[in-house]
């Protein structure tokens, strides 16, 4: 076994006592130096990942799925305070993720394995109520017919860009829907909206009155 895959994992983990953080830094430090061949500390990292990328992945998901709360309100977050880090950063991250998207439709093995496993979560998860939901809105003929009881749908001809007052998102690209809310605006006395995704979080609260037990996916829609 190398010397990198023998190093504790410690090294690697985030929001540590600062005591800890520093006694591994300090043996990840001797660890490197004693190695044949000397490396910075970003080869190391890369080449520890490569030596233990499946465990990581592993803890990974597990602090994920243990924490799902506390990465939503980190991401929220972060969006929150992009924009206001300037444009440079923006596009920097925009970059990155177009590089991302680029590698991976370079790539057929990976196009593959994303295609089929996003096909399979919107297919049976808990996404698809949603999506169905939001393809009646923007095609249904007699929508004022309808009373709802939280939110309006808003439909735009053209996509508008709007902040979420849920997630704090704010879609680049815009959406041609979005969920105004009754009776309530902001500090600066403006009307409030929601995005589709999180309005239809909870599928029944978010159908209008009287068919709260409408169920999607076999083919019928609601009718006034």
């Amino acid at each position: 076994m190398s010397p990198i895959s023998q190093t504790p994992k410690l090294v690697f983990h985030h929001r540590i006592d600062y005591a800890v953080h520093t006694l591994c830094r300090t043996f990840a430090t001797a660890s490197i130096n004693c190695l044949p061949k000397k490396m910075s500390q970003k080869e190391y990292n890369a080449a520890y990942y490569q030596a233990n990328r499946e465990k990581l992945h592993e803890l990974n998901a597990r602090w994920r799925a243990n924490n799902k709360e506390k990465l939503a309100k980190y991401q929220m977050q972060w969006y929150r305070n992009l924009e206001s880090r300037g444009p440079e950063v923006v596009e920097r991250c925009l970059r990155r993720a177009r590089e991302r998207v680029a590698a991976i439709r370079a790539d057929p093995v990976k196009r593959q394995k994303i295609a089929e496993a996003y096909k399979l979560r919107y297919a049976t998860g808990p996404y698809r109520p949603g999506i169905l939901m939001r393809s009646w809105v923007l095609n249904c003929s007699d929508l004022d017919a309808f009373r709802w009881k939280t939110h309006t749908p808003i439909i735009h001809a053209q996509a508008v860009r709007q902040t979420c007052a849920s997630c704090g998102k704010s879609n680049r690209r815009g959406s041609r829907l979005w969920w105004r809310r009754h009776q309530e605006t902001s500090s600066a006395d403006l009307e409030l909206y929601d995005c589709h995704s999180c309005y239809t979080k909870d599928i029944k609260a978010a159908m209008p009155m009287g068919f709260e037990g409408h169920v999607w996916g076999f083919g019928a829609t609601p009718k006034p």
